[in-house]
């Protein structure tokens, strides 16, 4: 029987989401995830690419790379979490807070749209899944910046 590993705990660092597709993200306090859905109000198509979620490290690595300070909302996730590696990860559990759970269903792959935002930011993006994973709402509620993450890789 393989051995599970212990959970990875971070913090949520920043939320954020857009009205309509190609609009601007809008970073806010606290919202409400739903079961399916994914953010409540967000312009996102029905699918398992419910949520996308960005570790800040890899971030400001990528950040480096470009050789500048750049907003993470250029990036167009939804949560950014911090004391988390997210590489890898696709099949594994996120729980934040007191109750919303996420699984991971893959990786954002970084589009033409990060060259438009900053030259070289989608090359910076490529290695190591630094462009963040997208995931799938599993139990809904209400999330905020500040509150706990738990990555459980069973």
């Amino acid at each position: 029987m393989p051995e599970l590993m212990e959970p990875t705990v971070g913090t949520m660092k920043a939320i954020a989401y857009r009205d309509k597709r190609r609009e601007a993200m809008q970073q806010i306090e606290s919202c409400e995830i739903l079961a399916g859905v994914g953010l409540a109000n967000e312009d996102r198509p029905a699918n398992n690419r419910q949520v996308t979620i960005l570790d800040h490290k890899a971030w400001l690595v990528s950040c480096q790379k470009v050789g500048t300070n750049l907003s993470w909302l250029l990036r167009r996730a939804n949560f950014l979490v911090e004391g988390l590696d997210l590489q890898d990860t696709v099949g594994c559990t996120l729980a934040i807070g007191g109750g919303a759970r996420i699984i991971i269903r893959g990786e954002t792959k970084p589009c033409a749209l990060m060259d438009y935002q900053h030259q070289g930011l989608r090359e910076a993006l490529k290695p190591e899944w630094r462009g963040g994973v997208f995931g799938e709402v599993l139990d809904g509620a209400i999330v905020s910046v500040g509150d706990k993450v738990t990555l459980r890789r069973d």
